[in-house]
């Protein structure tokens, strides 16, 4: 066989490997876009993607109450302390917006835990598992006992 003629059929076997190769590439593209709806379902219906979502909910809802509790607590010490401080000590003062900043810190982790609960609530994907005895949607409580902002 002359050189000519093996350079051709090398050329032809490369040629041939890189149709091959894209060709293959081009069907397991299709494949993958032709299984992506029973992958999703797959991925959704997991069992756990099911308990972590069912789980997730009960903890963001659990959150919210005690947030709740550590809300009012702190309402309650900021008050106390309103009443009773000389208003013209700097050390009261510091304490008054001390105790402002842990109660609007509060508001905003609960308002924050409740966007993210009533976003999850409202996706098709996710709100089915989160169980008969949650609330659909939490609501974001504006309390005006403390002179936040001040």
């Amino acid at each position: 066989m002359s050189k000519t003629k093996i350079v051709a059929l090398i050329f032809l076997m490369l040629a041939g490997i890189v149709v091959c190769g894209v060709m293959l590439t081009y069907f397991a593209a299709c494949g993958r876009v032709a299984t992506t709806p029973a992958r999703v379902i797959n991925k959704l219906v997991d069992e756990n993607n099911v308990i972590s979502r069912y789980e997730w909910y009960h903890d963001a809802y659990r959150k919210c109450l005690a947030y709740d509790q550590q809300l009012r607590a702190s309402q309650q010490a900021y008050a106390a302390h309103v009443d009773s401080m000389d208003r013209a000590s700097w050390s009261d003062k510091q304490e008054r917006a001390r105790l402002n900043m842990v109660v609007l810190g509060l508001r905003n982790q609960r308002a924050s835990l409740v966007e993210q609960y009533n976003a999850n609530s409202s996706k098709l994907t996710q709100n089915r598992f989160k169980g008969w005895n949650l609330p659909h949607r939490l609501t974001v409580v504006e309390d005006t006992t403390t002179e936040v902002g001040e």
